[in-house]
């Protein structure tokens, strides 16, 4: 049976994790890289009652929530990410390209992020790559590739200067993560 893919699941813990770290300014800009129907951020705004101005991409068309709409990746390069102080990569499976991005431009903020283990499928190639394994053995054996992914997903923030990473864990398949990236 194909459960299919649910959007916000334990979304109070996605809002939890967001409220506890966002930054300590008046007014805050977020990019939502796969912003949906708006709900996390708009529910963070109500409650906070700060002034947070959201740019916010996803497929979705399907939406009446203004956005962008289209592979995020896309957009990415041609954003200047200096003036946001929040990126926000809520997606299904491990983010890889985006991350990858993000740690290589000139962003300085808070991320929030999540992660999450497709039984379906192994981690991104890209990013086992990055770890040190070879494309043959990403094609011999992606599933032995892909177990700890959480701890393979921190292997890349670390080598990339992330060492304090905040997150919240469920079934050991959902991790809702921030960490801030400081240069």
């Amino acid at each position: 049976m194909n459960k299919g893919k649910t959007d916000n699941t334990y979304l109070g813990d996605k809002i939890k994790l967001r409220m506890e770290f966002l930054p300590r300014k008046r007014n805050i800009n977020v990019l939502d890289l796969f912003a949906g129907d708006g709900l996390i951020w708009g529910t963070i705004k109500n409650k906070t009652k700060r002034n947070i101005n959201i740019t916010s991409i996803d497929k979705k068309e399907d939406t009446e929530k203004f956005h962008l709409i289209g592979d995020n990746r896309k957009y990415l390069p041609s954003l200047n990410l200096k003036k946001y102080d929040v990126i926000d990569i809520d997606s299904y499976g491990i983010p890889y390209d985006q991350i990858d991005f993000i740690l290589k431009s000139n962003f300085i903020g808070e991320i929030f992020m999540t992660c999450i283990k497709d039984p379906r499928g192994p981690i991104p190639m890209k990013m086992a790559l990055f770890l040190g394994y070879t494309e043959k053995m990403y094609k011999k054996c992606p599933t032995l590739i892909s177990k700890n992914h959480f701890n393979k997903l921190k292997k890349v923030l670390t080598k990339n200067g992330i060492f304090n990473i905040n997150y919240i864990e469920h079934q050991s398949k959902y991790y809702y993560i921030n960490f801030k990236k400081e240069k």
